[in-house]
């Protein structure tokens, strides 16, 4: 299955996938079980944002809405044929 889907069943595993929120709007995230919220993260790492008194390894992207799988990554031939015909 592709496209946006309710972020009701999206996997909370802490896999990265492509969230939407009024908050963040899209961006990629996981769920981080421990703290029981949605976090935004930039190639596997956590961003670092400064909330009230401390700082945190997390960044907040409010309750999304609706999510989807990243798109897969392109192969090397892929890669190759494209600077080809630059």
């Amino acid at each position: 299955m592709s496209g946006w889907q309710p972020i009701n069943t999206a996997p909370k595993d802490g896999t990265e996938v492509i969230i939407y929120s009024e908050y963040a709007g899209v961006c990629t995230a996981h769920y981080d079980i421990r703290d029981e919220m949605w976090v935004s993260s930039w190639c596997g790492m956590d961003v670092i944002r400064y909330i009230g008194c401390c700082d945190i390894e997390v960044e907040y992207v409010g309750v999304p809405l609706l999510w989807q799988h990243l798109p897969e990554e392109p192969n090397m031939e892929d890669l190759e044929s494209l600077s080809e015909k630059e």
